[in-house]
């Protein structure tokens, strides 16, 4: 998978200070897990390659992060209806935002890789995100 492809395939999740994991479920994952015969409890896979990790948080910043706090702080949005709009009420596909501003307001630190289930059969975890 070429690397502009790969940054655009990858999970994000915060690991809260008391080693939870914070990373809300969406409908949007029902339908993957269903065609793909998958059931049971998230499952992760952190990301090891630290460069990847690197250009990720330096993409991410400045396509996603940056840009949004600028937009709500030219709106004279509220750092509450940024929380309710990320982390009240989570969109899917917008897993770094919400990790982010979560983490602003609960602390515990954000990690990347994989997102998946197991299948139903053999036990084999299929990623719906990260699976480079």
């Amino acid at each position: 998978m070429n690397e502009e492809l790969r940054l655009h395939n990858i999970h994000f999740w915060v690991k809260k200070p008391d080693g939870t994991i914070f990373d809300p479920y969406f409908k949007e994952y029902d339908d993957f897990k269903r065609t793909n015969i998958l059931s049971g409890d998230n499952v992760y896979e952190e990301e090891q390659d630290i460069e990847f990790i690197e250009k990720c948080r330096k993409y991410y910043m400045k396509e996603t992060i940056i840009p949004t706090l600028k937009r709500y702080k030219k709106d004279k949005k509220s750092l509450k209806s940024l929380y309710d709009n990320y982390v009240t009420n989570p969109k899917a596909y917008h897993c770094l935002m919400t990790s982010f501003v979560y983490k602003q307001k609960h602390g515990g630190a954000i990690f990347s890789g994989k997102l998946g289930w197991k299948h139903e059969y053999t036990g084999e975890v299929k990623w719906m995100f990260g699976d480079n």
